[in-house]
């Protein structure tokens, strides 16, 4: 029987309202994480900063869930500024340099704080 196992770091921070991740089987679902550190600063900058924050939070949660990066097959990046997409992509190459896994990005009006930026979520395999 496929269990559900919630995954979680306190390296990363977290409300209480949602999982970080969630692995089903060899596959691991991971809420969107925006560009905070642990100490729930906003990362200061562009877009560019914070999709860098939000990746290594992302990081952070895959290593808990004793996987990597190389193992996204899947993000969706919500972004509220076309002009921020080159900065974002600029980000996300540091994270995703020879296999990118497939994106989906998502233009909105707004996140529930006017500062944020960018938001992605993922999904990874655990080996």
């Amino acid at each position: 029987m496929i269990r559900k196992q919630v995954i979680s770091t306190k390296k990363v921070p977290s409300r209480r309202h949602y999982s970080q991740a969630v692995k089903v089987g060899n596959t691991l679902y991971l809420a969107g994480q925006v560009g905070r550190d642990i100490e729930g600063r906003l990362a200061k900058g562009d877009a560019k900063a914070q999709t860098i924050q939000a990746l290594k939070n992302i990081k952070a949660i895959l290593e808990e869930a004793n996987t990597s990066m190389e193992n996204v097959v899947k993000t969706t990046v919500y972004f509220k500024r076309r002009a921020d997409i080159v900065p974002i992509r600029e980000g996300r190459q540091l994270y995703f340099k020879n296999k990118p896994p497939a994106s989906t990005l998502i233009q909105i009006a707004g996140f529930s704080e006017e500062d944020i930026l960018v938001e992605i979520d993922a999904t990874a395999f655990v080996p």
